[in-house]
């Protein structure tokens, strides 16, 4: 049973840390960043939010927490299951998996106009992964697949070590 709140619609929740999962399930490597905040959020006590990355409410959530974490399935001509991590004040390294749809704005356009509104949090930090096939009705690729629990340990690793070890000790991350 995952921890991580789904946020079409309903309140966030909030603190000192806020960790936020982007993606759409049923859409291959799409739904990477949401595995990743369902297994942080079963290892308890850091709040963590599944997002569809819509902008508007984006922005709502990077209010919700001074210190802010975005996983995110991401674009770089890399081999899928590739890690990356860039703080929100530098533009990020790749693109979003969603960035071609005609009704929103990608991760870095979010931040961007969260940045022109003064919108963002004390720390904002990112993690992609780099996403393989994307196609409707799809699972997550073997290689991305393999390469979520390192990802749920590197954001663990920063999580412990911006105050959260207390809360979220004990089991490590499941593979």
């Amino acid at each position: 049973m995952s921890n991580a709140a789904e946020t079409s619609g309903a309140p966030a929740p909030a603190g000192d840390r806020l960790v936020i999962g982007i993606g759409r399930d049923g859409r291959g490597d799409d739904a990477a960043g949401l595995e990743a905040v369902r297994r942080l959020g079963e290892l308890g006590a850091v709040p963590c939010v599944l997002s569809d990355g819509e902008p508007t409410r984006l922005l709502e959530l990077f209010g919700r927490a001074p210190r802010v974490w975005v996983v995110d399935a991401v674009r770089s001509g890399a081999a899928p299951g590739t890690l990356y991590r860039f703080e929100g004040t530098e533009p990020p390294p790749y693109r979003a998996v969603g960035t071609t749809s005609t009704h929103g704005l990608s991760l870095g356009e979010a931040i961007a106009l969260g940045r022109a509104l003064d919108r963002l949090p004390g720390a904002l930090i990112v993690h992609g992964i780099e996403a393989g096939p994307v196609a409707l009705g799809d699972g997550l690729s073997l290689a991305v697949a393999r390469a979520i629990p390192r990802l749920v340990a590197r954001v663990r690793a920063e999580i412990d070590a911006s105050g959260g070890a207390a809360a979220i000790g004990g089991a490590g991350p499941r593979a």
